[in-house]
């Protein structure tokens, strides 16, 4: 077979990473394709009897001869990150993990330590880290003062989010917070404002609605998180002491600048650019070939969002269970906060197919009538 490049993965996110591979200049390797879910939905999407013919689609890593492999990117659901890393980097493929890298602290410590013992590259995927609107964020913000006031909002709809015109359903095996902060972290510790204790979480609509106060020594932080909004957002807002605030917004790419409201001239808006994802897979693809470093690329800023992760998540499961005991009354007719609660719960330990979701919902619904019972079997 000849060299080829394997992707992980067969939802939207690992299509959007084929294509963005084809388009670039330099690469022109053969790309292989492995899922077992998303096998035939991937072989409809590219419709491989009339597309690139570099493109190969296989049902699982079963089928595939790594010995030719130059690179691998893991980009399949969220829960498979971390065996999918441990196996490539066992076998010293080098290795690209889209977000969240793992579960826990415990799950990253163990691929980097793997990564040294094999001396083999294994680099996080951080996309937003390669906008040029973080660079020039990076540089408005007055870190000399000490009270800066940070502000994050991570929102989107309850049901699905929209982007490129498709509509995207969130993992609901994976709680939000698992799902977003390894994005949020490592953007404020790009820009120099990380790390923070995590003092105060307030929840809401059994786990879709999160709130995070943190602070440092100097500043404070809010992160919002929501999956029970009506409109997406992705910004950061940093006010100074003086009142002054600096914004970025990703919301939509490759995201925009703010100071006090008025959105800031981009000079190098309207020049030919290549976008954050073209920009990091070729990053990746010249670290693996020895041509540079990058620490945007870095495992170990992976291994601090972790870090601050793990302090989160016996907090939200605390949270968590405090609100379903005070929605009990609604056990009866199920409410989408009470449904999505249960719903993460019974996933904790792994993702199920839509049918032992659907029958386990059913029994849940048949079964309980008070919060005690729940309690018990989720908590």
């Amino acid at each position: 077979m000849n060299p080829f490049v394997l992707v992980l993965g067969g939802g939207r996110w690992a299509f959007t990473v084929v294509a963005e591979l084809l388009k670039l200049a330099t690469f022109d390797t053969d790309i292989v394709i492995s899922t077992s879910s998303g096998y035939i939905q991937a072989k409809e999407h590219f419709q491989l009897d009339k597309s690139n013919p570099r493109i190969k689609v296989v049902n699982g890593l079963d089928h595939v001869n790594l010995a030719n492999c130059r690179f691998a990117i893991v980009a399949n659901s969220a829960r498979s990150h971390f065996s999918s890393a441990k196996f490539l980097i066992s076998s010293e493929i080098p290795t690209l993990i889209e977000k969240p890298v793992g579960l826990s602290m415990i799950e990253i410590s163990e691929l980097v330590k793997l990564s040294q013992e094999h001396d083999t590259i294994a680099c996080t995927s951080n996309v937003y880290l390669f906008s040029g609107a973080i660079a020039r964020y990076a540089e408005q913000i007055e870190r000399s003062l000490d009270g800066l006031s940070i502000a994050v909002e991570w929102l989107d709809n309850l049901s699905t989010r929209v982007l490129g015109g498709n509509h995207i359903f969130y993992d609901d095996s994976v709680p939000i917070y698992n799902d977003w902060l390894p994005h949020i972290v490592s953007i404020l510790d790009y820009v120099e404002l990380w790390p923070m204790n995590l003092d105060h979480l307030d929840l809401d609509h059994g786990g879709a609605s999160v709130t995070l106060k943190c602070s440092s020594y100097q500043n404070s932080c809010e992160i919002k998180l929501s999956r029970h909004e009506l409109v997406k957002s992705r910004t950061l807002r940093v006010t100074s002491p003086t009142g002054m605030s600096t914004a970025v917004d990703f919301t939509a790419e490759p995201g925009a600048l703010y100071r006090n409201s008025e959105l800031m001239a981009d000079n190098s808006r309207g020049q030919q650019s290549a976008g954050p994802l073209s920009k990091m897979l070729t990053s990746f693809i010249s670290v693996i070939e020895g041509i540079g470093t990058d620490s945007k690329l870095d495992l170990n800023m992976a291994l601090r969002a972790a870090q601050f992760i793990d302090t989160v998540e016996p907090r939200y499961l605390t949270a968590q269970k405090l609100w379903v005991e005070r929605h009990c009354d609604r056990f009866k007719v199920p409410t989408k906060g009470i449904i999505y609660a249960v719903t993460e719960r019974m996933q904790a330990k792994g993702r199920l197919s839509e049918a032992r979701l659907r029958r386990g919902l059913r029994a849940f619904r048949r079964k309980y009538a008070d919060s005690a019972d729940v309690i018990k079997e989720y908590w």
